[in-house]
């Protein structure tokens, strides 16, 4: 997840707080902290979600994996 497009589109509607930002996606705040990390990736509910939340296309928020 490209979390500096994330986390200003997150900002401007007023979820200036990860925990903020993770209810909004439906996960724990935990669940957020570990994708943020790298110790997790996010899955297919919560990247539709955030694509829904921020309403914006999967390549402003996502980079595709090479095979």
């Amino acid at each position: 997840m490209r979390f500096e497009v994330f986390d200003a589109l997150c900002n401007a509607r007023g979820l200036d707080q990860d925990l903020k930002r993770a209810r909004a996606l439906g996960i724990s705040h935990t669940t957020l902290s570990r994708i943020r990390s790298g110790h997790r990736s996010a899955g297919g509910k919560v990247i539709r979600r955030a694509i829904e939340l921020l309403g914006v296309p999967y390549a402003a928020l996502f980079e595709e994996r090479a095979a």
